[in-house]
């Protein structure tokens, strides 16, 4: 076997998911770069071909719970979506995302080690993220759809929502990760609602704007 190749075609990735899964279940400090080399087949000199650090490949990870989310949510603020709406959208967005890769990825931020300087840029983008959230639920509020004591502290709630299910999500347990994201994003409506008998509707809206949403971009392309 090549050493520079795992068992698949793409190393790189073999060696985020195998990463993923032991720095979740062990930790980041109590997991070695043998140890990833090894779920992948490789050797442990290979693995610095593809990762330099041992951080790098926690970076990698971390970028992956934030990057496609920030994208999704900097296009939605682009839009026309009423703030219920985008805020329904978003939540079930954030947590197919958060909740799709090896292990638990959205738990690897709250891991020590993710607070070091050199995950910097991870903690701007969620930071921007979160900023979207907060402009949603002001614009729900101006809007009379939500009814919150403080906006800071609305935002915080609702997000903190949304990164704690990563810590608690288990495919594992039988539970339909639509069903669970599905929920998690009415709990938070009916947190932030003026009428929560108005979060079915909403549902419902959120369904039918996301996909004449991307049936658009479709053909704008």
């Amino acid at each position: 076997m090549n050493p520079l190749i795992g068992r698949g075609d793409d190393p790189r990735s073999e060696i985020l998911e195998a990463a993923g899964r032991l720095f979740t279940v062990a930790g980041f400090s109590a997991t070695g770069t043998r140890q990833i080399a090894e779920a992948v087949g490789l050797r442990q000199a290979s693995l610095f071909h593809y990762f330099e650090r041992k951080e790098d490949v926690l970076a990698a990870l971390l970028d992956q719970t934030v990057e496609p989310s920030l994208k999704f949510a900097t296009e939605l603020a682009e839009s026309d979506a009423p703030a219920d709406v985008a805020i329904y959208l978003l939540i079930v967005n954030d947590l197919a995302n958060y909740c799709s890769g090896p292990g638990n990825l959205g738990s690897l931020q709250v891991q020590p080690e993710a607070r070091r300087e050199r995950f910097r840029e991870f903690w701007l983008k969620r930071d921007r993220l979160r900023d979207i959230y907060r402009g949603f639920i002001a614009r729900g509020c101006a809007a009379e759809l939500f009814a919150v004591p403080d906006l800071e502290l609305a935002t915080s709630i609702v997000f903190g929502l949304v990164e704690s299910t990563a810590t608690w999500f288990d495919r594992a347990d039988g539970w339909a990760p639509p069903a669970v994201f599905d929920v998690v994003a009415e709990f938070a409506l009916r947190a932030l609602t003026c009428d929560p008998g108005t979060v079915a509707a909403t549902r419902l809206a959120a369904v039918s704007f996301h996909n004449e949403w991307r049936a658009k971009a479709v053909e704008q392309k």
